[in-house]
């Protein structure tokens, strides 16, 4: 063991301070958090995951019980009917007349009834195979049509039975139906009740955003379900796996996996199945929970790391400072600073080093003047570089201010500043990153809006905007010189809007027109009175380095133009004042 930490102790003692302190950083602080996180995230999951499966078993629960309440009334209504006294004598009795008939149908009230007081049924109706009635209202008389079809042919070759179907041929739309076949023990005369449970009924089952549920009867077509282009369709569901711990499982639904739960209900009296499914689809929730806490992890460790970052390059600095000096000692350079600050250990090793090097410069003073200049010269200069290298600004410095600035916006809900921070950023990035020769139109677009939504933002309402692209024009293979559209955008914001309070826009579109690119830039300002117009224009026809500083940027994109594609092209001008003037850009085109 002891061998095993002089090991351990030889090597870190060859390891420079900062990549220490770093290690001791990610052993004692990083690998805590993360052991942490990956143990937050795994919990939460897990809670989740049971907070979905009980929804799901909630579900599937309440809609299995909405379907055995409506199933078990239909079922009881059919009961009460075919046991009816009235109904039986109907059947039986051989009529001479149609006003016998619709008198017996007046007697015998129940079919009204029912379909008045129950919501659930949407369609109630008798099929009597008796040959003296007539069909009246709910009554029909068996015909030979009604006698083809495949429904009738089944109930009637059976004893009394009740059966269950998914059909339109009752009504233009399909529902779901009982079919109750009632006889009589005296009479060869038989009826066919059937009752339609009403789709709008079935819509206040038990569901939310979150989930799908699917009625299936003998699970083959779906009858019901709250994704309505799955109705009337069967549904191709196979099992996949279930999931430990829990009463759901996964399953391929249609080729999607999905998560959910399958019950059945088997209806009394009756031989068939129903099966209800309940599914999950939108997982959002979790992932966005998850995300929320791999962020907070992530910034937990990320501020920590930052603030040890700056201490460890504060302090590594003042031990290299300290150990420069000594380098420069040990070469034979006596010259020693006053510029370190700190009454630290370092701060007191560097006093005693300098207060020992003074006593020596004192010795040495005579013989080493003209050195020490030389030695101060060289210092000096090597200051200047430093301040002169310190002063340039690095971009990648701003870009990483702004995103941190932009992060703490979007962490206080300050959406609107996260987002022109963000188009500042991208304006900046492209300003700097842009090639002098050439861009994508879309680039060029893109930057061009970031720089109107920061003019949005200054001017609110007083300056709105719109960019079309044709359809037969594909900005992203589209080439541009760089550095074109803005400078006059910006002359219409300066120039078009200085007296507009409110309700100015800016209007660009691009599009084709025989092989050339045709950008239009309009707005709706003050407008340029006809002579200005008409001498601008003419100083837009052909190149010219001497310009008005009035309309420096105009010119300078125009000469921009004529010098890369040609005289032939360029900016041009039309206005009306008080109404908007429209600058119209026209180069060749060329792909990328």
């Amino acid at each position: 063991m002891k061998k095993f930490l002089h090991a351990i102790t030889k090597k870190l003692n060859n390891i420079y301070l900062k990549k220490k302190l770093f290690l001791f950083y990610a052993f004692c602080a990083i690998l805590p958090v993360t052991i942490l996180g990956i143990f937050l995230i795994t919990d939460t999951k897990e809670k989740m995951m049971d907070l979905t499966d009980s929804q799901i078993t909630a579900a599937n629960q309440a809609n299995r019980n909405m379907l055995m309440s409506v199933t078990s009334l239909t079922t009881s209504i059919a009961n009460i009917i075919a046991s009816d006294d009235t109904l039986q004598t109907l059947i039986a009795t051989e009529y001479s007349t149609p006003n016998e008939v619709y008198t017996a149908y007046r007697n015998f009230s129940l079919l009204e009834e029912f379909s008045n007081n129950h919501a659930e049924i949407t369609d109630l109706r008798l099929y009597i195979s008796n040959p003296s009635l007539v069909s009246s209202g709910k009554y029909y008389a068996v015909t030979p049509e009604i006698e083809g079809t495949v429904w009738y042919q089944e109930l009637s070759g059976h004893p009394a039975e009740t059966s269950w179907i998914y059909t339109d041929s009752f009504s233009s739309a399909a529902h779901l139906y009982l079919l109750r076949k009632i006889t009589l023990p005296d009479s060869e005369n038989f009826a066919v009740l059937v009752i339609g449970v009403s789709n709008n009924y079935l819509s206040s089952m038990n569901h939310n955003s979150r989930q799908i549920t699917y009625l299936t009867l003998n699970d083959n077509i779906v009858f019901y379900s709250t994704d309505k282009e799955a109705v009337g369709l069967p549904l191709k569901l196979t099992m996949l796996s279930d999931l430990t711990d829990y009463t759901t499982s996964n399953y391929l639904l249609n080729g999607n996996k999905v998560f959910g739960q399958e019950s059945t209900l088997k209806v009394f009296s009756s031989s068939e199945t129903f099966h209800i499914l309940t599914i999950n689809t939108d997982n959002r929730q979790m992932i966005q929970t998850l995300l929320v806490i791999s962020l907070i992890i992530l910034i937990v460790a990320l501020i920590p790391l930052l603030v040890f970052t700056f201490f460890s390059d504060t302090y590594t600095k003042r031990l290299l400072a300290v150990r420069e000096q000594m380098h420069r000692i040990a070469q034979g350079n006596l010259s020693i600073g006053n510029d370190f600050i700190g009454d630290d250990e370092l701060g007191e090793l560097f006093r005693d080093m300098k207060t020992t090097i003074t006593g020596i410069q004192e010795l040495h003073l005579r013989i080493l003047t003209e050195q020490k200049e030389k030695d101060q010269l060289a210092l000096r200069q090597q200051q200047i570089q430093f301040e002169l290298l310190a002063s340039q600004i690095n971009p990648h410095f701003l870009f990483n201010t702004l995103e941190t600035i932009r992060m703490h916006a979007l962490l206080s809900n300050q959406t609107e500043l996260n987002n022109i921070i963000l188009k500042l950023g991208q304006t900046l990035r492209y300003a700097l990153d842009a090639p002098a020769s050439s861009t994508t139109l879309a680039k060029a677009l893109e930057y061009l809006e970031s720089y109107l939504e920061i003019q949005h933002f200054r001017f609110q309402d007083k300056l709105n905007y719109s960019i079309q692209i044709h359809p037969n024009l594909e900005p992203k293979n589209c080439s541009i010189l760089p550095f074109l559209l803005q400078p006059i955008v910006e002359n219409s914001v300066t120039h078009g809007f200085s007296t507009k309070k409110k309700g100015g826009k800016i209007s660009i579109c691009a599009f084709l027109r025989s092989k050339e690119l045709i950008i239009t830039i309009s707005d709706n300002g003050c407008g340029i009175p006809a002579d200005k117009l008409a001498e601008m224009n003419e100083a837009l026809s052909s190149y010219r380095e001497t310009v008005s500083t009035a309309h420096i940027g105009v010119h300078n994109v125009n000469n921009r133009i004529k010098l890369h594609y040609g005289e032939s092209y360029g900016l041009s001008f039309e206005s009306s004042l008080g109404q908007g003037t429209t600058a119209t850009i026209k180069i060749p085109y060329k792909e990328v």
